[in-house]
């Protein structure tokens, strides 16, 4: 056996990167087939495998065949992004850059890899025949609109979506590799390279050689790329991340309905999307077809959420939908060169019973020389008018961990009177973290540890748990091996830090000294201090309980007296607190800063989607300004771990 040699440069430093099956919103599945080769293989995971309760699998599930042996699989770090390949088999990858496993390991560890969609792996198959066909593997999973990040002066390991068989010269024209040659005339190395599993070396390849689905590739991405998202000679835009999201609806383009008379109208939910062709000589045709029906929910038909081409009607400001009626098939534009086109799809909700929600797949397919090249596209939408109806609820059905994104986009305008919420002109995102216990009490985290039980026999499942208190870390194992050493999973946010322990008991050498009984008479002695008192113990909340829950419908907050709680517990930052923004650590002058007080809460949707809860975020800030500053934004939270106590 020997592994594939690679003489590329190597990034230090990568992060591992964290994916549950909570961070994807789409349900739409595929089926991809590796073709498999005896000896090491580099292929490219589109879809994204999980078992029946949404958790993804890891690459010991998802590699495995009865027709054939797999005993190693690797991946980078990174989703997308450069490593080193050794030649050395007894250190056969550079750990840090690399996750390993093995069937058989030497010394008995491994890692624990989540097999991630839309990543490059290494896979050994074993046998004697080294370069012949081992088979194919069939691996079913979710999908999504997926964007490279590229990793600019360097090489990066990654494949695509193509069908067919189109060119390397083809793909890669508008990143300015075009003619690409294996052995280039001033002795550089080869702009990509395939993996040759005859011989498990790395060959250049030629820009008239097909790029084969499902394999991945060394690309080397040049300092003049200006599309960092580069996926293509045509790129596909569109308001949000992974999937075609429509909203609640019902629409705000109101158009004749094309199944009735001439008075029957419909409401759509409009929505760009934008094609840039990067070609500097060659026209492309984009076409959309429909994969799948929206199948999500009970009994939904195949034409409950209906995408329609609209495009403006003649001497009018109305819109109309396209004689191609029904988005099922349809060629979008053919682009000449350096140009762009803009569509708009229009979605009619045609569901008025079952669940709220509604996703299809399509697949966007960009024509090329010999091929094409395609992206999955997920279209969600929501019926408002099912949002009211019972949801159904059962014992621990919001407990554990959950981790989410605030895009704060409304601030206060200093400026105005009256102080209105204004649009900001770029928008600020914000790490939250947020606990559920056992009884349904929430409360906000800064930091937390993913950790399980020690065991000493395999037989017996160790147990997960959540380590805030970081003097437990011992007491506790990591969920993943690295470099021999198992290691823990942090989540952390620099957007939350708690308060500082003001109670008798924790401040004893400060209330003894000046004579303090009560927490209210330490905090406002804290609070009067011009400089830090030397008995002020450093001794931080490690969770900040909440008021309200986590849910549809529901409200989570910061507890107010005025609002009914029993006790004031906003987020309080003294003027010593090690997070305090005024403060500085060596100017004599800023030792002390201004006490700040932060209230913050979370109106939940009435939409939810098992491990998904979407909602509108409010917080007032006192003490940064004379006067109470506020933010809004939306907030989206994932739930990670169903663990119900913190540790």
């Amino acid at each position: 056996m020997k592994p594939p040699k690679h003489r590329l440069p190597f990034v230090a430093g990568l992060a591992l990167l964290l994916l549950t099956a909570g961070t994807r919103l789409e349900a739409a599945t595929q089926t991809q087939n590796l073709n498999l080769s005896v000896g090491w293989n580099a292929v490219w995971l589109e879809v994204e495998p999980s078992d029946p309760d949404g958790q993804l699998r890891t690459v010991d599930q998802v590699f495995t065949s009865s027709q054939f042996e797999i005993d190693i699989v690797a991946r980078p770090l990174e989703p997308v992004g450069t490593a080193e390949f050794l030649d050395d088999p007894a250190s056969t990858f550079n750990q840090p850059g690399w996750l390993v496993w093995h069937k058989t390991p030497a010394s008995g560890e491994n890692d624990l890899i989540l097999a991630m969609g839309n990543q490059a792996y290494l896979v050994h198959v074993q046998g004697a025949n080294t370069g012949s066909a081992a088979g194919v593997l069939s691996v079913a999973g979710t999908v999504r609109f997926f964007r490279p990040t590229w990793i600019r002066g360097t090489y990066n390991l990654v494949g695509f979506g193509v069908s067919g068989a189109p060119t390397f010269d083809a793909f890669f024209a508008a990143m300015g590799l075009n003619q690409i040659a294996a052995s280039p005339s001033d002795g550089s190395a080869p702009a990509i390279q395939r993996l040759d599993s005859a011989t498990g070396a790395w060959l250049g390849a030629n820009g008239s050689e097909a790029i084969k689905p499902g394999m991945a590739y060394w690309i080397w991405v040049p300092f003049a790329l200006k599309n960092p998202n580069f996926s293509g000679p045509v790129s596909v835009q569109f308001s949000g991340a992974s999937n075609l999201d429509f909203g609640r609806g019902p629409g705000t383009i109101e158009v004749a309905d094309p199944d009735g008379g001439a008075d029957n109208t419909r409401l759509l939910t409009p929505r760009e999307l934008t094609f840039s062709n990067g070609d500097a000589s060659l026209n492309h045709r984009i076409s959309i077809q429909k994969v799948l029906p929206g199948t999500t929910g009970t009994g939904a038909a195949t034409d409950e959420l209906r995408l329609y081409p609209l495009e403006p009607k003649p001497e009018t400001l109305t819109w109309q939908i396209a004689s191609s009626g029904q988005l099922t098939s349809w060629t979008v534009v053919d682009l000449p060169p350096q140009s762009t086109k803009t569509v708009t799809v229009g979605a009619h909700r045609n569901w008025s019973t079952g669940e709220w929600f509604r996703e299809n797949l399509y697949r966007i397919d960009v024509a090329l020389d010999g091929g094409s090249a395609y992206f999955w596209l997920p279209a969600w939408a929501e019926n408002q008018d099912l949002l009211g109806g019972t949801l159904g609820t059962s014992d621990g059905q919001f407990t554990g961990l959950w981790v989410g994104e605030v895009i704060l986009d409304e601030v206060t305008s200093v400026t105005e009177n009256g102080r209105p919420l204004r649009t900001a002109p770029s928008s600020a995102p914000v790490k939250l973290l947020i606990h559920v216990g056992e009884s349904g009490s929430p409360s906000l985290l800064s930091h937390v540890m993913l950790m399980q039980t020690k065991t000493a026999d395999p037989s017996v499942a160790p147990a997960r748990v959540l380590v805030v208190d970081e003097t437990k870390i011992p007491f506790y194992e990591g969920i993943e091996e690295r470099n021999g050493k198992r290691i823990g999973r942090r989540l952390e946010t620099t957007s939350y830090d708690l308060p500082r322990k003001m109670d008798t008991a924790t401040q004893s050498a400060l209330a003894a000294k000046e004579g303090l009984t009560t927490e209210d008479a330490v905090r406002a002695f804290v609070n009067g201090q011009s400089s830090r008192p030397p008995t002020l113990a450093e001794n931080y909340a490690l969770a900040w309980p909440l008021a309200g829950g986590l849910g549809p419908d529901a409200i989570v907050r910061t507890s107010q007296p005025a609002l009914g709680d029993a006790a004031a517990q906003p987020l309080r930052l003294d003027p010593f607190h090690r997070s305090n923004p005024f403060r500085h650590a060596f100017h004599p002058h800023h030792g002390a800063g201004f006490a700040i007080e932060r209230h913050f809460s979370i109106a939940f949707d009435p939409a939810y989607e098992p491990g998904l809860l979407r909602g509108t975020y409010l917080e007032t800030i006192t003490g940064l300004t004379a006067f109470p500053l506020q933010a809004r934004g939306a907030v989206t939270l994932q739930r990670i771990s169903t663990v119900g106590t913190l540790q």
